[in-house]
């Protein structure tokens, strides 16, 4: 009888408790025990049928993919700063690195338009 007491217990607390300490890192769906996160999570895994003809890497939609092949298989940088001249595959990659050059003191070079923050590297 204290077997079924604990089963009861344990089954009140994972089933019926508002506690939800396990989250899914994909989706972060929330979940009472590691059980229930891990079934979860191969729901991810076999939504996953959109296959990088590249690589091994596969994504669970069309738009992920593409994303993934434009940004570890494309050579193509069109966003440019207009700072240093760095290229980036998308516009938001441009402005988080925009960024970190507020607050920099740019350098140009005397003979051209060229700029930098690290004052050295004109003079090599």
């Amino acid at each position: 009888r204290s077997a079924d007491s604990s089963n009861l217990k344990t089954h009140v607390k994972t089933k019926h408790s508002k506690e939800m300490p396990f989250k899914c890192d994909i989706c972060l769906l929330t979940f009472s025990d590691t059980k229930e996160v891990q079934q979860h999570a191969l729901i991810h895994q076999e939504s996953k049928t959109h296959q990088c003809l590249h690589c091994d890497h596969k994504s669970s939609n069309s738009s992920d993919l593409k994303r993934h092949i434009i940004s570890v298989h494309t050579k193509d940088y069109p966003h440019k700063c207009d700072m240093c001249e760095k290229g980036f595959h998308r516009p938001s990659e441009l402005k988080k690195h925009v960024a970190a050059h507020k607050g920099k003191k740019m350098h140009q070079c005397r003979h051209c338009d060229f700029k930098i923050a690290d004052p050295f590297v004109l003079s090599r």
